[in-house]
């Protein structure tokens, strides 16, 4: 099923239960769903397709073997899609973008909080919804950049802090008009990454990375009028324990070989890890989201933004 069918059958199965909260007395009319003028990525490579279309994930191909942009949504794209909206990097048949990206791979706080400056500054109005995904690297600086003797709970406490930055950050875009969809990150001791440097500070890690979400979570504006929250942590950590729940076979490697970096991964035998596959392996490279989980975590968000009371 491609992306258009699939968010079409969201849609579908949206509406129907919209019908099925009035015939049991939810409501006396039909229930009128928040269609944007825009949609805008805020954060850093998950959310990013670049000029020719590529992701940070692994790019699908077409029979003849050029890229193939619709296959292989990332999260933003699932949204984006809801409304028939395209990136300008994947047009297809369109020839005016109406979803558009500021994310940055490697991106941060302090960076998103740039991203926000330049798009406020271009506007920003009560017509957009907006998302965000960033703190990956946040954690990853703090874990790597450890100073002598600081403590494990110095670390923490710092993820902490960035994580309300974060949240507050959240709560500004709010300020300035758009509705936001906002995702947890993953906990970074369960990506390869983590898992390579032993359990001890794979374990650690993952309480850096639960103590920017935790503050990131309390520290937004709890009003889902305004941000429909995306647990995709929580998400991660199913498909971890269960991974046959989610068709994966394998939780613990990456996809693509070392030779190609993304956003150069291709869905061929020659850009993946020996016995891989894109869509039954969990993780693209060391850090970020395979297809699956991409297109999971980008089913999650389009739920949210056409079930929140936006």
């Amino acid at each position: 099923m491609n992306l258009l069918s699939r968010t079409a059958a969201l849609l579908t199965a949206l509406a129907a239960s919209a019908a099925l909260l009035a015939a049991c007395g939810g409501g006396t009319s039909q229930l009128e769903l928040f269609k944007p003028d825009r949609v805008i990525a805020f954060g850093d490579e998950h959310s990013l397709l670049t000029p020719t279309g590529r992701k940070y994930s692994v790019n699908a191909l077409k029979t003849d073997g050029t890229l193939d942009c619709d296959a292989n949504p990332v999260w933003v794209q699932s949204v984006a899609a809801l409304y028939g909206y395209r990136f300008a990097g994947c047009l297809g048949t369109e020839t005016v973008a109406k979803a558009f990206t500021r994310a940055a791979a490697g991106a941060t706080v302090q960076a998103l909080t740039a991203q926000i400056d330049a798009q406020a500054a271009a506007g920003l109005t009560d017509r957009d919804l907006v998302t965000v995904l960033v703190g990956i690297h946040d954690v990853k600086a703090i874990y790597e950049n450890r100073a002598p003797g600081e403590t494990d709970a110095q670390l923490i406490a710092r993820a902490g802090e960035r994580g309300a930055e974060l949240g507050r950050q959240v709560n500004r875009i709010v300020a300035l008009g758009p509705r936001v969809i906002v995702s947890t990150i993953t906990e970074l001791g369960r990506t390869p990454y983590g898992l390579s440097k032993g359990a001890a500070d794979a374990a650690l890690l993952n309480q850096i990375s639960y103590a920017f979400n935790a503050r990131m979570r309390v520290t937004i504006l709890l009003d889902g009028r305004f941000i429909g929250l995306v647990l995709g942590d929580e998400t991660v950590q199913s498909a971890v324990q269960v991974p046959e729940a989610f068709g994966f076979t394998d939780v613990a490697q990456a996809a693509c070989a070392a030779t190609a970096p993304l956003p150069n991964c291709d869905d061929a035998a020659t850009f993946l890890t020996t016995g891989a596959t894109s869509n039954t392996w969990l993780w693209a490279d060391s850090l970020r989201y395979g297809p699956t989980m991409q297109r999971q975590i980008g089913l999650i968000a389009a739920s949210r933004a056409q079930s929140n009371p936006f």
